[in-house]
This record gives structure tokens, C-alpha cells and sequence, in this order.
């Protein structure tokens, strides 16, 4: 792949995560308001912070590249997070959906989500939270890992630096996610863990 185009997909995608962590704060927030279990609400707050320092190191990794970290109006970034609404309609789509779409789509659909899962206790919309949540870290992380390889292959030392902190960031958020809902969610309501994996004894 030629520098040019690498410095093309660098840039598009930098243009695509700020607008992404924009509308996660804006999620976060909510589910912030939304979650019952402690640490669950505890670990959404934390990301929020660590979620505005990372829009600040995708700042300094624009000025660094020469770039602006802003796409125009109308670019296919804005008609992505547009569609949102459209492309989702329930938590349980967060994982197929295009990455843009489902991050946008957990804040849109946030408000929805609450009110259809109200009736069935704070234990399953906090499972919805947080799986929602692990979702779209897994998207995030995906997304970092292109970023940082397009700024190694581009030599972009600087750049990378930031971006990988970003990445190590979501890492650490997915595994306290995973944490909380196999230790905390999935172990404190048995009843409404349809999908935990079965225990088989050794063969012999």
C-alpha cells in the first residue's frame, strides 16, 4: 500500500474516532444515570474521563500528522452517524452493526432501551448496559489496532504513541466490563444468565 494511501486511511479514521468518542461521552453519560449496580456505574464514570482525554491525544495526534481533526459537514462520517436510528433498533444489534452506526446507535437508542427493559428489573438492564457497553469497546479496539498500524507503517512515531495509548485505555475498560458482568451481573442473577457456558467435568 502506497504512503499516500495509508496517510488517506489514517486520516479518515482519526476524523471517525473523534466523532465516535464525541458520541460515547454523550453515551456514557447515560448509562452512567441508567445503571443500578455499583460498579458498573463506577466504571461507566471512569470511562468518561479517560474518554476525554483520549478526543484530547486524537487532538494532539492531528497536529501532529498536520491534519484537522474535524471532518466537513455532510462527509460520509456525519451520514453514518445519521443513520444510526435506522440501522438499529434493539442492544442486541450493538455487535453486527457498522461500528459508527452502533456506537451512535447505544446513545439514540439508550432512552428506548431503559424504558423496554424497565419491567423486568434493574439486574437485566444493567446486563443490557453492560454488554452493550462491552460491544462497543470491542468495536473501539478494533478500530485503535488499524489506527496504530497506520501510523507504525507511516513512521508516525508520535502519533502512534497516543493512539496506542487510547487503545490500551479500551483494552483495560473491556476486561473490567467482563469483569463485572461474569463476576457481579452473571453470578448474582442466575436466572437471567441464559448464556453462561456450562461446567463439564474432565473425560476420563
Amino acid at each position: 500500500m502506497k504512503q499516500k494511501e495509508l496517510s488517506t486511511f489514517l486520516e479518515k479514521g482519526l476524523h471517525e474516532m473523534f466523532q465516535a468518542e464525541h458520541q460515547i461521552l454523550e453515551g456514557l453519560r447515560l448509562m452512567q444515570s441508567k445503571a443500578a449496580t455499583p460498579s458498573l456505574k463506577k466504571a461507566f464514570q471512569r470511562h468518561e474521563k479517560e474518554t476525554r482525554n483520549q478526543i484530547d491525544r486524537i487532538i494532539d495526534a492531528c497536529d501532529c500528522l498536520g491534519i484537522s481533526y474535524e471532518e466537513p459537514k455532510g462527509s460520509a462520517v456525519q451520514k453514518a452517524l445519521g443513520k444510526g436510528k435506522e440501522i438499529l433498533k434493539d442492544i442486541a444489534h450493538l455487535g453486527s452493526a457498522h461500528k459508527m452506526s452502533s456506537m451512535h446507535a447505544l446513545l439514540e437508542e439508550g432512552k428506548e432501551m431503559a424504558e423496554r427493559y424497565k419491567d423486568l428489573g434493574s439486574e437485566v438492564l444493567d446486563m443490557a448496559l453492560c454488554g452493550g457497553a462491552q460491544q462497543i469497546e470491542l468495536a473501539e479496539i478494533s478500530a485503535y489496532h488499524l489506527l496504530c498500524h497506520f501510523a507504525r507503517k507511516l513512521d508516525e512515531q508520535e502519533a502512534f504513541k497516543l493512539l496506542e495509548e487510547n487503545l490500551e485505555e479500551e483494552k483495560d475498560m473491556l476486561s473490567i466490563l467482563t469483569i463485572i458482568h461474569e463476576n457481579e451481573l452473571l453470578d448474582a442473577h442466575p436466572k437471567v444468565a441464559i448464556h453462561k457456558k456450562p461446567q463439564y467435568a474432565a473425560s476420563r
